[in-house]
């Protein structure tokens, strides 16, 4: 199918890329899932958790699907969480409709999904994901009764105060082991003409290439950009944000040692039924593509990260500048936030098994046991209980994850000045015919004028159609211009003429939001 040429080298630097690039996609939702599951471990407790997630009672699928939309995690956070969930007894069909809602959508991935196609198309995404993991959690609770576990009798949970923030911290940590990774091997660019609006299977290859791969919502909703502003298959997009942002291998192998090979297969086969029949019935009714490109960059991250004809010499400032360029501040944090938890899980261990040693038989002591102990504490530390301090948590990550969205999306002034430098830098790439570098700026300019988009309705409230339209012709000029370097037909056109181009399009975007930026 691929014409690839194994290089050791390389495949050994697009492993550290891609896996690189994932870590850092990963950091701030898996941060948040550990810290999710941390709150139901030590403030809820099991019989909270389970109260929280309808055990027992009718709702509790479209309790996962809300409380999934509502947090913002991904396909490896969710792995922390649904461990809880399995203690808490919650039923198999709930714990995997969280699994599969919890990655798909999240208020920052939400709005930004609104700028990429018409927005109905989007709305339209976030009710089938509903309908979908409603449909498959009541049948597989209907086909395959019993498979949540006994709900466990009332446990001892932390002493209030800072010994119950500080297990939370510890459980967090301790469940970072085990989450792995994907990386898939495709050769450069031999993608870049599939998914066709036109191939009928288009869905169906899609399922192949995004069920293994590991999405985060964001960068879902970006790939979803770019199929939309091609012109592929509506109906491949669905698919691709189902299963790519939805599942990774992670969840197949979680749900083959939990509920075992029989009910594992009959939920994904029930799935993956409901998603194509999904994919194939809004294929038509939710296209509303202009232009029909023969090509797209939408699976370039799904390949190997190197041209053709990379040197080896070349390669660790390709490696550099690729994970730089994903390195952004919220990502940072995120990872910094996972690594300190994660060390300090590790050192828990380490203790307990110290101490077990020591003792040599004797009653055993853990840390989590030692911060499960009442003690005295002084009289301004007021006790609020486990169950009101869990809810005002979770209803807190939910606000974070508002406020997040302004910080995310920062107001027009910054977005301008930073644009202006990434513009600056493009126009320069243009008048050096620098490729590779080039390569790496556009998709960035491009994202800016996304974020400058909801940054501009978060504020205003309003959507002005005639900005829109600019800010798509500018980049639907970026993009002629990255296929152009990506194609080799760059030279067709003098660097000064498509400088001009670049250049008028910018000014048309700046002067119609200047109208509308408060």
């Amino acid at each position: 199918m691929f014409d690839f040429e194994f290089d050791p080298v390389l495949t050994a630097w697009g492993i550290v890329v891609r896996l690189g690039q994932a870590l850092l996609d990963a950091g701030p939702t898996l941060l948040c899932g550990v810290l999710v599951a941390g709150i139901f471990s030590q403030m809820l407790g099991p019989q909270g958790t389970a109260r929280l997630f309808g055990v027992g009672a009718r709702s509790g699928v479209l309790r996962a699907w809300f409380w999934g939309m509502m947090l913002p995690v991904c396909s490896l956070g969710v792995f922390p969480v649904i461990r809880e969930l399995r203690r808490a007894g919650v039923s198999g069909g709930t714990i995997l409709a969280f699994a599969l809602t919890g990655p798909l959508f999240n208020p920052l991935s939400l709005l930004y999904g609104l700028t990429l196609s018409e927005p109905i198309v989007i709305i339209s995404f976030a009710f089938l994901s509903l309908v979908m993991v409603s449909v498959a959690g009541v049948v597989f609770d209907w086909v395959f009764p019993g498979t949540g576990l006994p709900v466990p009798a009332a446990s001892t949970l932390p002493a209030p105060g800072l010994k119950r923030l500080l297990a939370v911290a510890v459980a967090a940590g301790r469940d970072l082991a085990g989450l792995s990774l994907l990386v898939v091997f495709v050769p450069f660019g031999s993608m870049e003409h599939s998914m066709r609006h036109d191939d009928p299977w288009s869905p169906l290859i899609m399922v192949l290439i995004a069920a293994p791969a590991y999405e985060s919502p964001m960068r879902a909703m970006m790939h979803l950009g770019l199929l939309f502003d091609h012109g592929n298959s509506v109906g491949a997009a669905l698919v691709l944000l189902i299963l790519g942002a939805g599942v990774n291998l992670g969840l197949v192998v979680w749900s083959l040692r939990t509920f075992g090979l029989k009910l594992t297969a009959g939920w994904f086969v029930l799935v993956l039924a409901i998603v194509l029949g999904f994919a194939y019935g809004v294929n038509r009714p939710l296209d509303f593509a202009v232009n029909r490109e023969s090509h797209t960059p939408a699976f370039d991250d799904f390949a190997t990260p190197f041209p053709p004809g990379t040197t080896h010499a070349a390669v660790t400032g390709l490696v550099e500048g690729k994970l730089l360029d994903r390195a952004g501040a919220q990502e940072l944090v995120g990872l910094l936030g996972v690594a300190g938890l994660l060390l300090l899980g590790l050192a828990t261990r380490l203790i307990d098994r110290a101490v077990a040693r020591w003792q040599r038989g004797t009653e055993s002591w853990s840390v989590i046991g030692w911060l499960q102990r009442t003690s005295s504490r002084p009289e301004w530390d007021w006790v609020i209980p486990s169950k009101v301090l869990a809810g005002i948590v979770l209803v807190g990550l939910v606000a974070l994850s508002i406020v997040g969205c302004y910080v995310y999306y920062a107001p027009p002034k910054e977005l301008f000045e930073e644009m202006q430098m990434v513009r600056a830098e493009v126009q320069y790439c243009v008048l050096k015919a620098n490729k590779d570098q080039a390569l790496r700026v556009l998709p960035r300019l491009d994202d800016l004028t996304r974020k400058l988009q909801v940054s501009v309705f978060l504020r205003t409230g309003q959507y002005d159609a005639a900005a829109a339209e600019k800010a798509e012709a500018l980049r639907e000029k970026l993009e002629a211009l990255r296929d152009a370097f990506r194609l080799g037909t760059f030279a067709e056109k003098s660097a000064e003429e498509w400088n001009r181009e670049v250049y008028q399009a910018w000014r048309e975007f700046r002067a119609a939001y200047d109208e509308v930026v408060p």
